[in-house]
């Protein structure tokens, strides 16, 4: 199909879940360009436990994938909002982010393996797992962030963590001109690097998620506006609570933060994703993408 689009000079709109902001994966109004929905390729091909990793069709579910590992024991750390309906292939595509970059990275940093059809049909096949690979070019790392420029993701395989049994989530009120790096390497260095989450919020921005939320957060915003942080760990043995707590007493210590909490419901966990809700009921918010929309493949 792809090598015939081709020869008609025809242009390849590639689709997913349909949860960007961006339009990226809309076709624009020439005519000249049809859609390539990857809905129906959503098989989980293998978890392997012992290389930690999971081999995917690009459409399957975010959501489904966590499931797989997670029935496995493991972690999928790529983690957002749209997790419900976006797809690996436009995860891949777009080089997806989340809550989890600043312990385990982008979607870059997750893909082990890649196939992929270009523009004249040949399929790229490399879904090898090896983790210490240094054998010639990265090619799967050109799809990352492509957009579908340079061909249809068919299939990904993904990194896999030992999945968090515990977690201590902390909602930092910053104080008036917070130094939020200096913040950052206070806590990571403290936890011993167990932070997983990171996430700065200002006062604004906080007051809009409330408006949008049936069960909005109990606790607003500082002056300087809000971190949630949150550390895991996948041991049995270690009070993350009270490790917590003592990071957030030294942040207090030196008056960068105003008062601090350990969030007790999902909505204070959940504030940050409905955010872009919030900004929608006030006359919508400005997006951007890397591309214009409808990029011939």
């Amino acid at each position: 199909m792809v090598r015939l689009a081709a020869h008609q000079g025809i242009g390849i709109v590639p689709q997913g879940g349909n949860t960007s902001y961006c339009a990226a994966a809309t076709p624009d109004a020439s005519g000249r360009q049809i859609i390539v929905s990857l809905e129906r390729m959503d098989r989980i091909r293998e978890v392997d436990p012992v290389a930690m990793s999971i081999s995917v069709d690009a459409g399957a579910i975010l959501k489904n994938v966590q499931d797989a590992a997670a029935t496995a024991g493991l972690l999928l750390p790529l983690s957002l909002g749209a997790e419900g309906s976006c797809r690996i292939g436009g995860n891949i595509g777009t080089n997806a982010g989340g809550l989890s970059v600043v312990k385990y990275g982008m979607t870059r940093d997750l893909l082990l393996g890649i196939e992929a059809v270009l523009s004249d049909g040949t399929v790229v096949s490399d879904m090898r797992k090896l983790r210490k690979n240094n054998t010639g070019y990265d090619i799967k790392q050109c799809f990352v962030g492509s957009e579908g420029t340079l061909g249809i993701v068919t299939g990904a395989v993904l990194r896999l963590a030992p999945l968090p049994i515990r977690r201590a989530t902390g909602w930092l009120k910053l104080a008036m001109g917070a130094p939020l790096a200096e913040l950052l390497t206070l806590v990571r260095r403290e936890s011993t690097d167990l932070l997983t989450m990171f996430e700065f919020m200002t006062a604004r921005s906080i007051a809009l998620a409330s408006e949008a939320m049936t069960n909005p957060p109990s606790v607003g915003a500082g002056a300087g506006g809000t971190v949630l942080a949150e550390l895991t760990s996948s041991s049995r043995h270690l009070d993350l609570d009270g490790l917590m707590e003592a990071v957030l007493a030294e942040a207090i210590e030196s008056g960068w933060i105003e008062d601090a909490f350990l969030a007790q419901s999902g909505s204070q966990r959940s504030a940050r994703e409905t955010i872009p809700e919030g900004e929608k009921r006030r006359n919508g918010s400005v997006k951007q993408s890397s591309r214009l929309a409808g990029t011939v493949v």
